[in-house]
């Protein structure tokens, strides 16, 4: 986790973004993070045990 993902809100609010923008690019940001997370822990613990 980045220490810059609580100022976000405060910039979107600072830059006068809307609300559904901010909401629809929070959730895509999310759905890729969790994405690439969840994917280097799957293949990379078949890599490190030696499954894969």
């Amino acid at each position: 986790m980045s220490p810059l993902r609580p100022l976000t809100p405060l910039v979107a609010v600072i830059r006068e973004m809307p609300v559904l923008q901010f909401a629809v690019a929070s959730f895509a940001a999310a759905m890729l993070w969790a994405s690439i997370v969840l994917g280097l822990g799957t293949f990379g613990s078949s890599w490190f045990l030696g499954a894969g």
